[in-house]
């Protein structure tokens, strides 16, 4: 499971933000598409997690963001090439 989310905006003098929830088999593809507001660079925050967060980093919405699995010693690792 992961979620993109958008920097922080307000709204109705709320502070809120934008996020896209997933949920991902192996080999499975999502598209997730946004408006902003971004943060600097033209980031998202992506976190991939199941009950709690285990990776979380900015990275640009602009073509594929891949995440990858490494298994090792009976742990799977999960992360995200993010640039």
């Amino acid at each position: 499971m992961g979620v993109i989310r958008t920097d922080v905006f307000k709204f109705k003098g709320e502070l809120d933000r934008h996020e896209g929830l997933f949920d991902l088999q192996d080999g499975e593809h999502v598209v997730i598409c946004s408006t902003g507001p971004f943060y600097p660079g033209y980031k998202v925050e992506l976190t991939l997690k199941t009950i709690m967060p285990l990776f979380t980093c900015k990275t640009r919405l602009s073509g594929e963001i891949v995440i990858r699995k490494k298994e090792q010693d009976d742990i799977t690792l999960l992360y995200a090439d993010c640039k």
